[in-house]
């Protein structure tokens, strides 16, 4: 579990998002802390950039049921 997450972080992420959707694949991200999420929210990632799941299988599920 992630209990802190900062803008080093956050960045970091971003990059690996691109690289994995330039490579045809996808990043999902779920079982988020409310503090972790307030900083997401706050940089306005969400849904812009990440899509944030309840749990690992409604993630998963996600990955099955896009377009």
């Amino acid at each position: 579990m992630v209990r802190a997450f900062g803008s080093e972080a956050v960045g970091a992420l971003i990059r690996v998002v691109k690289r994995i959707r330039s490579a045809g694949g996808d990043l999902k991200l779920c079982s988020m802390g409310d503090r972790i999420r307030e900083i997401f929210d706050i940089c306005n990632l969400v849904p812009t950039v990440f899509e944030v799941y309840p749990s690992a299988g409604d993630a998963v599920h996600a990955f099955h049921t896009r377009n």
